[in-house]
């Protein structure tokens, strides 16, 4: 077989001119930091900012912008495009990790059923485990002092049980 050169075939198709599509408007683009449901749970009830329908559109766009980077996390490595400065970074961080450690941030983030973590309804109960420790011991000692004179009294063991019930405010 013999090697033949191509023949240059011309283009048969004809060139069309793009046909000229209609103009179509630009669509404000969507603030995402102004949507609460676009943030973490634990951040969303810090976002209660019901004035932003009295803002212009350039300040809405600016508390998007601050939204995000403050409660998003989602700083522009160009740190001329961002709000906050670069020693604000840590702050900022920080801020967030101490919201996804507090325990009331967690009855957002979990169902308590579900971690099977108890969680408080009043912080004060929980500020100083220690005192709580020291009282669980003293309200014992009380009710073995009270069981001890009942059972010096002659009183029978149900009985006892049902003082002690009413008596130390147990369920």
């Amino acid at each position: 077989m013999k090697k033949t050169a191509k023949k240059d075939k011309k283009n048969t198709k004809k060139e069309t001119k793009r046909s000229k599509k209609p103009t179509q408007k630009t669509r404000p683009k969507k603030l995402w930091g102004l949507e609460r449901l676009t943030f973490p749970k634990a951040v969303q009830q810090y976002l209660d900012q019901d004035y932003i329908s009295t803002l212009n559109d350039e300040e809405k766009q600016w508390l998007s912008k601050f939204n995000n980077e403050y409660y998003g996390n989602t700083l522009n490595k160009d740190w001329r495009k961002n709000l906050h400065l670069k020693e604000q970074k840590k702050a900022i961080f920080d801020q967030t990790n101490a919201r996804n450690r507090d325990i009331f941030n967690n009855r957002y983030k979990f169902n308590e059923n579900e971690s099977g973590i108890p969680i408080p309804d009043s912080y004060s109960e929980y500020a100083n485990p220690e005192q709580t420790l020291i009282d669980a011991i003293y309200i014992e000692k009380e009710i073995n002092k009270f069981r001890k004179q009942a059972i010096r009294a002659k009183t029978e063991k149900k009985f006892i049980d049902e003082l002690i019930k009413v008596v130390f405010d147990i369920i």
